[in-house]
């Protein structure tokens, strides 16, 4: 049987992080189809999804494709979702693809994902501001 996007998720979250391993993942489902699949996850199910997305989002080659349309929208709901843990997960992710090149950042900020994110991310920068003082 066709495994499902959560337990294709559950695997390469708990495999090995090689880029292979994101390619195959990303082969069989698109980052679309695992935002797709977390909006109607089960709450384990969803665990895995999240941390596939932000194991994703480390390797360089993956990150141009999280500006797809269906990924910024679901970062953008995910930004004012109830649960703390997919809000800093995108907090995260965006500040991941912002550092990854200024064209990732300019494709956020075009499509509005900053100013949804600052909340989130005022928390960092201050941090990180602090520290730089």
């Amino acid at each position: 049987a066709m495994a499902t996007a959560a337990e294709a998720a559950k695997e390469f979250a708990t495999g090995p992080h090689v880029i292979e391993a994101a390619r195959l993942l990303l082969g069989c489902f698109p980052l679309a189809a695992l935002c797709e699949a977390l909006a109607s996850a089960r709450p384990d199910d969803a665990g895995h999804l999240l941390s596939a997305l932000d194991k994703l989002s480390e390797f360089e080659e993956v990150r141009e494709a999280f500006l797809a349309d269906e990924v910024v929208s679901f970062l953008a709901v995910g930004a004012e979702a109830q649960d703390p843990t997919v809000r800093a997960l995108v907090a995260r992710l965006i500040s991941r693809l912002t550092q990854s090149s200024e064209a990732c950042a300019q494709r956020l900020a075009d499509k509005g994902l900053f100013a949804l994110c600052e909340p989130l991310l005022v928390v960092e920068e201050t941090s990180t501001a602090e520290a730089a003082a």
